[in-house]
């Protein structure tokens, strides 16, 4: 298999045992769907640990994979669940670790504002429910319309909206003194607009392989 196949074809071609096609596989997905994983639980090791489970499961899986939608989508679910479970396992707690924001070279004064800011939007995540956090994670910073979010939530596109729209008032209860909708809304929307990683910490599945 070739760089120029679809995403479906690959892995049906894993199925059949072609392990090239997974590497393939691979390499196409696991940027975004650490990036998703790290947004969501805050920590490179389990960001990486996440993405390493969901490729095995999808590597088992292969030979029942059936093309009726995109694989992509199928993707999603998969990273979607195993990070929302990871995060029901864990003992509450707010990460250090924040989104990543832009140099833009500002003074010390506007460098500390920024990442004082960073802090409270990780702490306004990290305070939602698995569910809200995921949407928040699937719709501002990878940019999924409410269709897609609600096959990776096992809901509908109408509920995916309603707790969107619930996270933009003001009066949330976070334990913050915010208005959380108009300091996420804008971080996220700006993180969109930067480009991607060159490398992905910590995903390598080869050892996995038998």
């Amino acid at each position: 298999m070739d760089g120029c196949s679809s995403d479906e074809a690959l892995i049906l071609a894993t199925g059949r045992g072609d392990l090239q096609a997974f590497a393939e596989v691979v390499r196409r997905h696991e940027q975004w769907a650490w990036r998703i994983a790290h947004r969501f639980l805050g920590d490179d090791q389990e960001a990486a640990d996440m993405v390493q489970e969901a490729f095995l499961r999808i590597l088992t899986a292969a030979g029942r994979y059936r093309s009726t939608a995109k694989f992509k989508t199928y993707f999603y679910r998969v990273i979607t669940r195993l990070c929302m479970d990871r995060a029901k396992k864990k003992q509450p707690c707010f990460m250090e670790t924040i989104p990543e924001f832009p140099d833009i070279g500002a003074g010390a004064v506007e460098s500390i504002m920024q990442e004082e800011t960073a802090l409270l939007i990780r702490a306004a995540l990290d305070g939602l429910s698995s569910g809200q956090r995921m949407a928040v994670v699937l719709r501002y910073y990878e940019g999924l319309p409410y269709k897609e979010i609600a096959l990776s939530l096992d809901t509908t596109p109408k509920a995916v909206e309603r707790v969107l729209y619930t996270l933009n008032v003001p009066a949330l209860s976070l334990g913050l003194n915010l208005a959380f909708g108009s300091i996420l809304l804008a971080h996220v929307l700006e993180l969109n607009t930067l480009s991607e990683p060159d490398q992905t910490p910590g995903c390598r599945i080869g050892p996995l392989i038998s």
